[in-house]
């Protein structure tokens, strides 16, 4: 008799159920144990928004219980995955959270209502996918690379990563993204982050988290504008000044990159300074040398004369460094800086705001936005740029 060939059995898939009324008969809710008016009144919801997310008060009551049975797993997977991102290169700081069932309840509401996602207790784990949410703070915009890699290759990832960005953001930095595995997208709330779906089992359920990554002035930004904002958008006076604060949070991203590469290049500037001195001090002690020799009758004198000028030519470079900056790097920094800092402005405050506080540089003659306050204790009226060549020539010039 011939053996039966082995059948390697079909996964089974998840039941995915359409949220509609007459699906709602196939699950069981004798188990609830919820008072209508008391399960109400602990998610802030009422018969209006259940009705709309086309499910019955049970079943989400339902779906309520069922992830409050799973808050411990969710959040040993949180601290696993936020203790692996700690030792990330780059990484500021890490803190997460467990979605609580009463917020979880109202997003399933919104989805069902706004999305027609259809989400019931089968698969709201797979389509709420911020259920175990881990957030990576960095200190400069560059660095979120540096996290990128070890987050893509230490777990599975559930889909493409989505990074947000700003409409007006510079293309170039926006390219940045496309070229690290990730899908730009503009955010309607200006809003600048990016997030990760990754899959972690350590039992035979597979629990999806999103890590979002982005820089500490971004999350001091998105955390007001979420408290204020959201779910419930503000009035448009309130939103004009969540704008401004968005680009002020920009601008001091923008800033701290600035700094970031001025203080390498005032490091390497340091280096060369130190190295032009060694070789002076060398030269002067072959030249004392050479003197000593003429001395006592050497007869040298044209080597004498060539280490002479090779050390005034020498001394010329030092003193070159220990005047400050490089004009050329001056110049070039100084550009950076002011381009940056306008466009911050005229980004943030606009045309009309700007028309009323504009002021005329008294060293280029270029209009800026200016603080009268400044303008009473400083006495002077310099632009950014004119402001900080004044402050950097006072400096060295003291030294």
């Amino acid at each position: 008799m011939a053996k039966k060939k082995l059948v390697k059995p079909t996964p089974v898939k998840p039941i995915v159920q359409k949220a509609d009324k007459k699906d709602n008969s196939i699950w069981d809710f004798s188990n609830i144990k919820w008072e209508k008016e008391a399960f109400y009144t602990d998610c802030e919801i009422d018969d209006g928004k259940v009705k709309s997310s086309g499910l019955e008060w049970q079943h989400l009551a339902a779906i309520f219980d069922d992830h409050t049975s799973h808050i411990s797993k969710f959040n040993d997977t949180a601290k696993y995955i936020a203790e692996r991102i700690r030792t990330f290169k780059s990484v500021h700081s890490v803190r997460y959270r467990i979605k609580s069932a009463s917020s979880l309840i109202r997003k399933i509401i919104r989805k069902n209502h706004d999305d027609s996602k259809g989400i019931n207790i089968n698969n709201y784990k797979l389509l709420i996918t911020d259920l175990v949410g881990v957030r990576a703070l960095h200190l400069y915009k560059d660095e979120w690379i540096n996290i990128n890699v070890p987050i893509l290759s230490e777990w599975d990832i559930f889909e493409k990563p989505t990074a947000y960005y700003r409409k007006g953001d510079d293309e170039e930095w926006i390219k940045t993204f496309t070229d690290n595995g990730c899908y730009a997208k503009e955010h309607k709330r200006k809003y600048r982050s990016v997030h990760y779906i990754v899959k972690t089992s350590a039992s035979k359920e597979t629990i999806l988290s999103e890590i979002q990554v982005r820089t500490i002035f971004e999350e001091g930004w998105s955390e007001i504008d979420h408290r204020i904002n959201y779910p419930v958008e503000a009035p448009d006076t309130i939103k004009f000044f969540l704008g401004i604060f968005n680009r002020f949070a920009g601008s001091a991203d923008e800033m701290g990159s600035f700094i970031k590469h001025l203080a390498a290049d005032l490091k390497h500037i340091e280096a060369e300074k130190l190295k032009i001195e060694v070789e002076r001090d060398e030269s002067v002690s072959r030249m004392e040398d050479l003197i000593k020799q003429l001395d006592h009758g050497s007869d040298e004198r044209k080597k004498l004369e060539q280490e002479i000028e090779n050390l005034k030519s020498r001394q010329k470079q030092y003193d070159t460094y220990s005047g400050g900056l490089t004009g050329a790097l001056k110049s070039t920094l100084l550009s950076n800086l002011g381009n940056t800092y306008s466009e911050a402005l005229k980004t943030t405050y606009g045309d009309v705001l700007l028309s009323r506080s504009m002021i005329t540089c008294n060293s280029c003659g270029s209009a800026y936005l200016a603080d009268p306050n400044s303008l009473i204790i400083s006495g002077a009226n310099l632009c950014p740029s004119c402001s900080l060549t004044n402050s950097i020539t006072i400096a060295t010039n003291s030294k």
